[in-house]
Formats: C-alpha cells, sequence, structure tokens
C-alpha cells in the first residue's frame, strides 16, 4: 500500500492536503473494508462507467439508438475505451463469422460498417454472436 495527497477543496477554497491510501491489490482492500464493502464500491464505480458509455452514445451530432447503446455496455472492457469497438474487434468478429461459414452474417456486418458505422456494425455482430449463431 501506498498513500497519495490530495489538496481538498470547496467552493474554490482550499480546506488542507490530505492523505488517502491506494491499496496494491484487492487482498490489502477486502482486509482492511471487508468483502461486501469493496464489491459494492466495485459495482457502483462500474455502474457509472456504463452509465457514462450510454449517455455518451446518445447523445451529440450522431446519438446512437438505445440497441447500438447496450451493445457499447455489453462490449465494455475496463480499462478500454469506453466500451466503443474498435476496427480490430470488428474485423476479429468478421473472421470467426467467415471462418465458421456464416457468409451471410459476415456480409451484412460488412454493409452495416459501410453504410452505417462500425459500433452498428459491431453491435449487429456481437448480437448475433451472443445469440449462438457461430454454433448454430
Amino acid at each position: 500500500m501506498s498513500n497519495v495527497t490530495k489538496m481538498i477543496s470547496s467552493g474554490g477554497v482550499e480546506l488542507g492536503e490530505i492523505e488517502f491510501p491506494v491499496y496494491d491489490n484487492i487482498e490489502e482492500m477486502t482486509t482492511k473494508y471487508g468483502v461486501d464493502s469493496v464489491l459494492k464500491l466495485a459495482q457502483r464505480a462500474l455502474s457509472i462507467d456504463l452509465e457514462r458509455v450510454s449517455r455518451d452514445a446518445m447523445k451529440g451530432d450522431k446519438p446512437k439508438t438505445v440497441a447500438e447503446a447496450q451493445a457499447l455496455v455489453e462490449a465494455y472492457k475496463v480499462g478500454g475505451r469506453g466500451g466503443k469497438p474498435t476496427l480490430k474487434t470488428f474485423l476479429a468478429l468478421l473472421t470467426e463469422f467467415g471462418t465458421a461459414g456464416k457468409v451471410d452474417i459476415m456480409l451484412k456486418g460488412q454493409k452495416l460498417y459501410q453504410d452505417d458505422s462500425l459500433e452498428a456494425a459491431h453491435a449487429f455482430l456481437t448480437e448475433k454472436k451472443t445469440a449462438g449463431a457461430l454454433t448454430k
């Protein structure tokens, strides 16, 4: 465990520096706070991240549909790029469907990418994969 010093302020007024613990592993945290408390903190942090991913997807110049936002939530990786699919993951999905002989799904994914967006194409392929299309 190490410590980090943070300046605490309120309303633009500095109140003082406080030292906070930074735990090196989950065992240290659960020893200090208990398993249930650490789990609840992790759940809250994940919920906040997923709400941000959803909100960011559904606002702006090109808002995503609820289904597209849901696909981003399902594709979310902690420490990743906010759940946004990458070209690399899209191409990996295309390859999976092509290798499995599911060319019709692969071609529909490619068309969505060309006509709509990477997110829409990734969401379509992820939905098909989750539904078991690779094994049917």
